[in-house]
């Protein structure tokens, strides 16, 4: 039997069959503004808690960036950093070959993002970036985001890639503002409706489709109003369950 890890992102594991498979590449594909980083937060938090080492890397956003970000979702990677658990580096094309070197001594890398890495490999160059997704998957699992319209090369990372999720955001409002659809799952069973998501303070990207019992919310948070308000609406239709509530009131201060 295939060993999942799981993502880390509510209601996503049951549209995987699972959650990710151990040893993948897993592309997050979007344009700005539709939750890509976040995406990659919450597959980090998930592994940070379970006592895995992980790294984050990225070509845009260096360690006080990354960290206000997380503030902003009401939540703290500091401690983590501080014992060693977590690397944030800023990687340029010129450091692909020394990043993949380090990777191999995490359990969890996330790219964000791994287009602007590859951008200066001959189009075409199947067998180089190849080299690197596999390289990427030797020891972990990593997920990598990749930005829309598709740089040079990204159509090849996204083919080659073991499961490809997209992201889209409209910014029309509604329940179908932000939408998920998993594109391919190697060697796993997967949905393949369009689901929407919201993002949530202390919670991050939810997938709104109902998964329990809905319940009364009693727990008081320590969030903004609006953030309690659609995490007691997603009580009561059943797309948070009480494990979920109890991971996130772990994670806000």
């Amino acid at each position: 039997m295939l060993e999942r890890i799981k993502s880390g992102v509510i209601g996503l594991d049951e549209i995987l069959g699972g959650g990710f498979i151990k040893n993948t590449v897993n592309a997050v594909v979007g344009g700005m503004g539709c939750g890509k980083t976040i995406f990659c937060m919450n597959y980090l938090l998930e592994g940070l808690e379970n006592g895995e080492k992980c790294m984050y890397a990225s070509p845009d956003l260096d360690v006080d960036e990354f960290l206000r970000l997380a503030e902003s979702m009401h939540w703290d990677f500091s401690k983590y950093i501080d014992n060693g658990q977590l690397n944030i580096m800023t990687v340029v094309a010129e450091d692909a070959a020394s990043f993949i070197k380090m990777a191999f001594e995490y359990d969890r890398v996330a790219v964000d993002a791994l287009s602007p890495l590859v951008i200066d490999v001959e189009a075409g160059s199947r067998k180089e970036i190849g080299w690197l997704l596999k390289n990427l998957k030797s020891k972990g699992t990593a997920l990598i985001t990749v930005e829309e319209p598709l740089r040079q090369n990204a159509d090849l990372l996204l083919l080659l890639a073991d499961s490809v999720i997209s992201l889209r955001y409209t910014g029309y409002g509604g329940p179908f503002s932000r939408t998920l659809r998993v594109l391919k799952h190697r060697m796993s069973w997967h949905g393949d409706g369009v689901y929407p998501f919201y993002i949530i303070e202390g919670a991050g990207i939810v997938i709104d489709e109902k998964r329990g019992e809905g319940f009364e919310l009693e727990e008081e948070m320590n969030l903004p109003e609006r953030a309690k308000e659609k995490i007691a609406e997603m009580c009561k239709k059943g797309t948070l369950t009480l494990e979920d509530i109890s991971k996130i009131k772990r994670r806000i201060p």
